[in-house]
């Protein structure tokens, strides 16, 4: 599947879509993620994702998963918390 084609379908499901990179900055988001937490882009892009958008009780154990994953995987990983919206709702 080519880049582009990956990158339409990311934006037409409503499934929250996020890479990071290695620090957990956000290198790519979907638009779902903007209507989920009533964001905008400039306010998402190249922002810490633990820091944004996971409430502090959960950023530790999230940033371990990820940390873990990056040593130990070469492939994509999936994480779930809750997500902070820009008002402080959790999803």
């Amino acid at each position: 599947m080519s880049e582009r084609r990956l990158a339409e379908l990311l934006e037409n499901v409503h499934l929250l879509t996020v890479m990071l990179n290695v620090d957990g900055s956000i290198a790519y988001r979907n638009e779902y993620l903007l209507q989920l937490t009533s964001r905008k882009a400039a306010e998402v892009k190249g922002m810490n994702w633990f820091d944004l958008m996971v409430p502090s009780e959960e950023r530790e154990k999230l940033r371990m998963g990820f940390a873990s994953n990056r040593l130990n995987s070469e492939g994509p990983c999936h994480l779930e918390s809750t997500l902070l919206g820009k008002d402080g709702g959790r999803r």
